[in-house]
């Protein structure tokens, strides 16, 4: 099972976290069995020879980590050696889709501030997968402001993945530091909606089994 978690990695974003920092990279080739090479998006002018670190990456609705040891044969390039099993953190509430909600994402530091529109695609009370037309900066504070149930929503977030899909970039990010409040609202919404699917589950299946006894009728 390790092996085909392994196979998936080629291609794939990952983080990864040494001496309380975090980095970015995309994963190259595989090198050894538990080996492989990664292309850093911000370069990394220190030398590292054989660093202890940890190793996240998302695989459709599951995250998982390993501990590795790190080399830096380039400022841009990483070596990951893997040197423990594959742990398996599967998302303990699945998300709902919520259509396409628009959103704000706030990029901010202590110079600059900057705004950019997407849309939300699905939600729970954790997180959510938001769409933009733009890279957000990771190394910035980072806020996602929405509407329901028309109140306003502004809730702090950090990113846990990230695909390009054509010109438009899908992140699944993690919210962090929410109220009470804010878990509230998400919730009676999410139930509210969740509603709404099922009666129009249920209203479908009446049309159907009308229709079929129409049709039983004209035999």
């Amino acid at each position: 099972m390790e092996n085909d978690i392994l196979k998936k990695l080629i291609g794939l974003k990952i983080k990864v976290k040494f001496d309380n920092e975090e980095y970015y990279l995309v994963v190259r080739e595989r090198i050894d069995n538990d080996k492989f090479l990664a292309i850093l998006e911000e370069p990394i002018h220190s030398v590292i020879r054989g660093k202890k670190g940890e190793v996240f990456f998302q695989i459709e609705d599951d995250l998982y980590t390993f501990n590795a040891l790190l080399w830096t044969p380039s400022i841009d390039r990483v070596v990951i050696q893997k040197i423990t099993d594959i742990k398996i953190n599967k998302r303990k509430t699945e998300r709902v889709e919520v259509g396409e909600i628009p959103v704000n994402i706030i990029e901010s530091s202590i110079i600059e501030k900057r705004v950019i529109d997407g849309l939300m695609i699905d939600l729970n009370e954790n997180g959510a997968q938001i769409w933009t037309k733009e890279p957000l900066r990771k190394n910035l504070k980072l806020r996602l402001s929405f509407k329901i149930l028309k109140k306003e929503l502004e809730i702090p977030f950090e990113i846990r993945s990230e695909i390009k899909k054509g010109d438009t970039f899908c992140y699944g990010i993690k919210f962090l530091e929410m109220t009470e409040d804010d878990k509230k609202i998400i919730n009676k919404f999410l139930k509210k909606l969740e509603g709404k699917t099922e009666m129009s589950e249920e209203i479908e299946k009446i049309k159907i089994e009308e229709f079929l006894k129409g049709f039983e009728g004209k035999k």
